[in-house]
C-alpha cells in the first residue's frame, strides 16, 4: 500500500520503510513487519 499526503508529504511504502519529508529535509525510517 502507498500513502501520500500532501500536507505533511509523508510517504509509506509496502516494504515498511516510512520517508518523512520536512524543511527539504529527508527523514527515512525502517519498521521491521514480521
Amino acid at each position: 500500500m502507498i500513502f501520500v499526503q500532501d500536507v505533511s508529504k509523508v510517504y509509506s511504502l509496502e516494504s515498511g520503510d516510512f520517508v518523512a519529508l520536512k524543511n527539504n529535509n529527508i527523514h527515512i525510517r525502517r519498521r521491521n513487519i514480521k
